[in-house]
């Protein structure tokens, strides 16, 4: 009984820092702006378009720091936590180790998910942006409002943002899962019974 009382801090401390790097993350990408990087605007000026290429070079710059942070916390958090389990009688620790192999896998799996998530909409971005310059001069604003004269660069624009559309789904779905996966875990650290 007194391993379980510190491993369950150990976890709920892990599960804090855990939200805290994601929010943290999540609060780096609205900084960047990236509703902004197709706006029609952008998308017709050579000056918009480098401007939306730097955007996606800070995405670019932020995912390989978030890859390092994630790498960095789910190496220690583990260690951390089989340092913790440690004391736990053989069969409970077998239980508890199996459990902390299948937690780890499944993130491995879900960052692994994101991260390619965010590379397509990148991509897709991307062809978007590269299809505008190609362009240049056929893409232009007539009262607040994107005019493409050419309806196959039209649907080929299209078929970037219905990708980035469909990437950024994927990417609320598998956030709204790990939060209520986190806050379940949390709900049956804090009391043992509730779970």
């Amino acid at each position: 009984m007194s391993a379980t009382l510190p491993l369950a801090g150990v976890a709920q401390r892990l599960a804090l820092a855990g939200a805290q790097a994601l929010a943290a993350f999540d609060q780096a990408q609205r900084g960047l702006d990236l509703g902004a990087v197709l706006d029609a605007p952008r998308v017709c000026t050579p000056e918009g378009i480098a401007t939306s290429r730097e955007t996606l070079a800070a995405l670019t710059t932020l995912m390989h720091q978030h890859r390092e942070v994630f790498a960095a916390f789910l190496t220690g958090g583990t260690r951390q936590l089989l340092e913790a389990g440690a004391d736990l009688p053989p069969d409970e620790r077998s239980h508890f180790t199996q459990g902390l192999q299948a937690a780890v896998e499944r993130q491995l799996a879900e960052q692994a998910t994101f991260w390619a998530g965010r590379e397509r909409w990148i991509d897709a971005a991307t062809r978007a942006l590269d299809l505008a310059a190609l362009h240049d001069g056929e893409l232009r604003l007539v009262d607040g409002s994107l005019v493409v004269d050419d309806s196959e660069v039209l649907d080929r624009l299209c078929a970037c943002v219905v990708e980035m559309d469909a990437v950024r789904a994927e990417e609320l779905a598998l956030m709204q899962a790990r939060a209520a996966r986190v806050a379940a875990g949390l709900t049956r650290l804090a009391d043992p019974a509730a779970g």
